[in-house]
């Protein structure tokens, strides 16, 4: 995983906790590279390879949830998410023939969780996925963010049956976004 600075993407060496040296920004943003063995240029994953690398995410998330590490596990899930919607907006600028709108919309949002309206709402609009909200895994997957927020950022703790239904979610949401937008 490497970091960038989330303000103007520029690469941050790793473990250093100081402001950007380019733009002076704090926010921190994680790319995932080659988690299947083979690039093709952004972040390292191959749109061909990026559904396989989002399942292996999730059997990471389910390795830690069968160990009885519950809160990493949600982390992982959602992390899962965020690829899959990344790769699946990345495309859908491609598929309309605007990549050059990619880096400019990127720069603005903190995040790829459609728990944020606005992420939401771009999503919907680039990838016409107008039900995501109405499928059965939604309301597991919105929960499940909201849990990660909790865990990540206050140290909140997990029971089981939480954690089993955050990875369910992410499984639900990783798979349907994967094939409503064709990512292999």
């Amino acid at each position: 995983m490497s970091e960038y600075c989330g303000d103007c993407n520029s690469p941050l060496l790793p473990g250093d906790l100081g402001p950007c040296n380019n733009c002076g920004g704090v926010r921190r943003a994680a790319r995932i590279a080659s988690l299947a063995g083979q690039g093709s240029g952004k972040g390292g994953i191959s749109r061909l390879n990026i559904r396989v690398s989002c399942i292996k995410l999730v059997e990471t998330a389910e390795t830690l949830f069968a160990d009885g590490h519950y809160g990493p596990a949600i982390v992982i899930a959602q992390a899962a998410c965020e690829v899959i919607v990344d790769h699946a907006m990345s495309k859908a600028y491609a598929d309309k023939a605007v990549p050059e709108l990619e880096a400019a919309v990127n720069a603005l949002l903190n995040a790829k969780s459609l728990q944020n309206k606005n992420v939401l709402r771009l999503y919907q609009t680039l990838t016409s996925d107008f039900d995501i909200c109405q499928q059965a895994f939604w309301k597991g997957y919105t929960d499940m963010v909201k849990l990660r927020h909790r865990v990540a950022h206050a140290g909140a703790n997990v029971q089981e049956p939480e954690a089993r239904r955050s990875i369910d979610a992410a499984t639900a949401f990783v798979d349907h976004v994967a094939r409503h937008n064709s990512i292999a």
